[in-house]
Protein backbone atom coordinates (compact mmCIF):
# COMPACT_ATOMS: atom_id res chain seq x y z
CA UNK A 1 0.00 0.00 0.00
CA UNK A 2 1.09 3.72 -0.89
CA UNK A 3 0.43 4.57 2.84
CA UNK A 4 3.08 2.80 4.51
CA UNK A 5 5.65 4.71 2.40
CA UNK A 6 5.46 7.13 4.99
CA UNK A 7 6.28 4.81 8.05
CA UNK A 8 9.90 4.78 9.44
CA UNK A 9 11.25 2.75 7.23
CA UNK A 10 9.83 4.24 4.41
CA UNK A 11 12.94 5.43 2.62
CA UNK A 12 14.03 1.47 2.50
CA UNK A 13 10.79 0.98 0.72
CA UNK A 14 11.21 3.93 -1.62
CA UNK A 15 14.39 2.57 -2.61
CA UNK A 16 13.61 -1.12 -2.97
CA UNK A 17 10.43 0.42 -5.42
CA UNK A 18 12.84 2.35 -7.67
CA UNK A 19 15.38 -0.73 -7.68
CA UNK A 20 12.68 -3.17 -8.65
CA UNK A 21 11.73 -0.51 -11.61
CA UNK A 22 14.93 -0.24 -13.21
CA UNK A 23 15.24 -4.29 -13.06
CA UNK A 24 11.97 -3.98 -14.82
CA UNK A 25 12.73 -1.74 -17.50
CA UNK A 26 16.81 -2.97 -17.99
CA UNK A 27 14.44 -6.49 -18.65
CA UNK A 28 11.88 -4.61 -21.11
CA UNK A 29 14.60 -3.00 -23.09
CA UNK A 30 15.42 -6.52 -24.32
CA UNK A 31 12.55 -6.96 -25.62
CA UNK A 32 12.37 -7.11 -29.50
CA UNK A 33 8.92 -6.24 -30.13
CA UNK A 34 6.49 -4.20 -31.78
CA UNK A 35 4.92 -1.40 -29.55
CA UNK A 36 3.07 2.21 -29.80
CA UNK A 37 5.42 4.74 -29.76
CA UNK A 38 4.50 7.74 -27.72
CA UNK A 39 5.34 11.15 -28.22
CA UNK A 40 4.86 12.88 -24.58
CA UNK A 41 6.37 16.13 -25.44
CA UNK A 42 3.63 16.88 -28.03
CA UNK A 43 0.82 15.69 -25.97
CA UNK A 44 1.86 17.79 -23.31
CA UNK A 45 2.75 21.12 -25.69
CA UNK A 46 -0.56 20.53 -27.66
CA UNK A 47 -3.27 19.22 -25.82
CA UNK A 48 -2.53 18.74 -22.00
CA UNK A 49 -1.24 22.36 -21.77
CA UNK A 50 -4.04 24.41 -23.51
CA UNK A 51 -6.85 22.27 -22.32
CA UNK A 52 -5.63 23.20 -18.22
CA UNK A 53 -5.23 26.77 -19.19
CA UNK A 54 -7.42 28.83 -17.00
CA UNK A 55 -8.66 25.88 -15.31
CA UNK A 56 -5.69 25.01 -12.89
CA UNK A 57 -4.02 28.01 -10.37
CA UNK A 58 -0.92 28.36 -13.12
CA UNK A 59 0.73 30.85 -14.64
CA UNK A 60 -0.19 29.98 -18.43
CA UNK A 61 3.31 31.61 -19.57
CA UNK A 62 4.94 29.61 -17.10
CA UNK A 63 2.78 26.24 -18.04
CA UNK A 64 3.76 26.96 -21.53
CA UNK A 65 7.75 27.57 -20.49
CA UNK A 66 7.79 24.31 -19.08
CA UNK A 67 6.01 22.76 -22.00
CA UNK A 68 8.77 24.12 -24.34
CA UNK A 69 11.70 23.15 -21.88
CA UNK A 70 10.14 19.51 -21.27
CA UNK A 71 9.88 19.41 -25.52
CA UNK A 72 13.73 20.53 -25.65
CA UNK A 73 14.80 18.09 -22.98
CA UNK A 74 12.33 14.63 -23.97
CA UNK A 75 14.20 14.96 -27.15
CA UNK A 76 17.77 13.13 -25.88
CA UNK A 77 15.94 11.29 -23.48
CA UNK A 78 16.93 7.17 -24.14
CA UNK A 79 13.53 4.95 -25.36
CA UNK A 80 12.51 1.68 -24.50
CA UNK A 81 9.25 -0.12 -24.22
CA UNK A 82 8.41 0.61 -20.85
CA UNK A 83 5.63 -0.59 -18.25
CA UNK A 84 3.74 2.71 -18.40
CA UNK A 85 1.93 2.09 -15.42
CA UNK A 86 4.09 0.67 -12.30
CA UNK A 87 1.87 1.98 -9.49
CA UNK A 88 1.76 0.28 -5.87
CA UNK A 89 -1.05 -2.33 -6.96
CA UNK A 90 0.49 -3.22 -10.58
CA UNK A 91 3.71 -5.00 -7.96
CA UNK A 92 2.93 -8.21 -6.68
CA UNK A 93 5.26 -8.98 -3.60
CA UNK A 94 5.59 -12.96 -2.08
CA UNK A 95 8.44 -13.04 0.63
CA UNK A 96 11.48 -12.90 -1.00
CA UNK A 97 10.17 -12.50 -4.72
CA UNK A 98 8.45 -9.53 -6.51
CA UNK A 99 6.97 -9.14 -10.10
CA UNK A 100 5.06 -6.87 -12.07
CA UNK A 101 1.09 -7.14 -13.30
CA UNK A 102 -0.59 -5.02 -16.01
CA UNK A 103 0.63 -4.37 -18.98
CA UNK A 104 -1.41 -3.59 -21.57
CA UNK A 105 -0.24 -0.06 -21.47
CA UNK A 106 2.81 -0.52 -22.14
CA UNK A 107 4.34 1.41 -25.02
CA UNK A 108 7.84 2.89 -26.62
CA UNK A 109 8.81 6.01 -24.63
CA UNK A 110 11.56 7.85 -22.51
CA UNK A 111 12.82 5.09 -19.89
CA UNK A 112 12.93 7.74 -17.29
CA UNK A 113 9.28 7.61 -16.98
CA UNK A 114 8.35 4.47 -15.08
CA UNK A 115 10.35 5.54 -12.25
CA UNK A 116 8.30 9.54 -12.36
CA UNK A 117 5.03 7.58 -12.60
CA UNK A 118 6.11 5.41 -9.90
CA UNK A 119 6.42 8.59 -7.85
CA UNK A 120 3.33 10.30 -8.75
CA UNK A 121 0.86 7.16 -8.05
CA UNK A 122 2.23 7.16 -4.52
CA UNK A 123 1.35 10.92 -4.01
CA UNK A 124 -1.67 10.52 -5.81
CA UNK A 125 -3.39 7.41 -3.51
CA UNK A 126 -1.66 9.39 -0.31
CA UNK A 127 -2.14 13.36 -1.23
CA UNK A 128 -3.50 15.77 1.51
CA UNK A 129 -3.71 19.23 0.60
CA UNK A 130 -1.92 21.38 2.98
CA UNK A 131 -0.03 18.92 4.66
CA UNK A 132 3.16 20.30 3.57
CA UNK A 133 5.31 17.29 6.58
CA UNK A 134 3.96 14.99 4.05
CA UNK A 135 4.32 16.41 0.66
CA UNK A 136 8.20 17.14 1.72
CA UNK A 137 8.25 13.52 3.14
CA UNK A 138 6.96 12.42 -0.61
CA UNK A 139 9.66 14.46 -2.06
CA UNK A 140 12.09 12.42 -0.47
CA UNK A 141 10.22 8.80 -1.28
CA UNK A 142 10.41 10.74 -4.87
CA UNK A 143 13.96 11.22 -4.98
CA UNK A 144 14.88 7.58 -3.05
CA UNK A 145 13.05 5.82 -6.02
CA UNK A 146 15.14 7.77 -8.44
CA UNK A 147 18.23 6.75 -6.23
CA UNK A 148 16.69 3.02 -6.39
CA UNK A 149 16.52 3.56 -10.14
CA UNK A 150 19.96 5.16 -10.60
CA UNK A 151 21.82 1.74 -8.60
CA UNK A 152 20.50 -0.43 -11.60
CA UNK A 153 20.08 1.91 -14.39
CA UNK A 154 22.65 4.55 -14.88
CA UNK A 155 21.35 7.25 -15.34
CA UNK A 156 22.24 10.15 -18.46
CA UNK A 157 22.89 13.69 -17.18
CA UNK A 158 19.88 14.27 -19.36
CA UNK A 159 17.68 12.06 -17.95
CA UNK A 160 18.61 13.73 -14.25
CA UNK A 161 17.81 17.27 -15.30
CA UNK A 162 14.46 16.01 -16.94
CA UNK A 163 13.22 14.36 -13.64
CA UNK A 164 11.01 17.23 -12.45
CA UNK A 165 9.77 18.43 -16.20
CA UNK A 166 9.15 14.71 -16.43
CA UNK A 167 6.92 14.67 -13.53
CA UNK A 168 4.98 17.67 -13.90
CA UNK A 169 4.16 16.66 -17.95
CA UNK A 170 3.31 13.25 -16.00
CA UNK A 171 0.68 15.81 -14.02
CA UNK A 172 -0.39 17.43 -16.71
CA UNK A 173 -1.55 14.61 -19.14
CA UNK A 174 -2.76 13.31 -16.23
CA UNK A 175 -5.02 16.28 -14.84
CA UNK A 176 -6.05 16.97 -18.63
CA UNK A 177 -7.32 13.70 -19.22
CA UNK A 178 -9.51 13.67 -15.64
CA UNK A 179 -11.07 17.39 -16.26
CA UNK A 180 -14.58 17.27 -17.19
CA UNK A 181 -15.34 13.29 -16.43
CA UNK A 182 -17.99 12.89 -13.89
CA UNK A 183 -17.02 9.73 -12.91
CA UNK A 184 -13.31 11.31 -12.36
CA UNK A 185 -14.32 14.13 -10.07
CA UNK A 186 -12.07 13.27 -7.29
CA UNK A 187 -9.34 12.13 -9.37
CA UNK A 188 -9.41 15.43 -11.01
CA UNK A 189 -9.80 17.26 -7.89
CA UNK A 190 -6.49 15.54 -6.35
CA UNK A 191 -4.59 15.38 -9.51
CA UNK A 192 -5.31 19.73 -10.53
CA UNK A 193 -3.88 19.92 -6.81
CA UNK A 194 -1.14 18.13 -7.57
CA UNK A 195 0.17 19.45 -10.86
CA UNK A 196 -0.24 22.96 -8.69
CA UNK A 197 1.81 21.96 -6.23
CA UNK A 198 4.41 20.23 -8.22
CA UNK A 199 4.44 23.64 -10.08
CA UNK A 200 5.25 25.52 -7.17
CA UNK A 201 7.89 23.15 -6.12
CA UNK A 202 9.59 22.07 -9.52
CA UNK A 203 13.23 23.50 -7.97
CA UNK A 204 12.41 20.62 -4.57
CA UNK A 205 12.32 17.87 -7.20
CA UNK A 206 16.19 18.42 -8.39
CA UNK A 207 17.98 15.00 -8.63
CA UNK A 208 22.11 15.63 -8.05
Amino acid sequence: MASGLYLDDYKEKARFIGEIVGQLDLALAKIDTISDEADLGKSVREWAVPALKGKIDMNPEAMEKYAAQFCDLYRDLPRQVIHRDPNPGNIILAKDKWGFIDFELSEENARIFDPCYAATAILSETFEEGNEDKLLTWVEVMKEIMYGYYSVVKLSDAEKKAIPYMILANQFVSTAFFEGKDKYEELYRINKAMTEWIGRNMEKLSIS
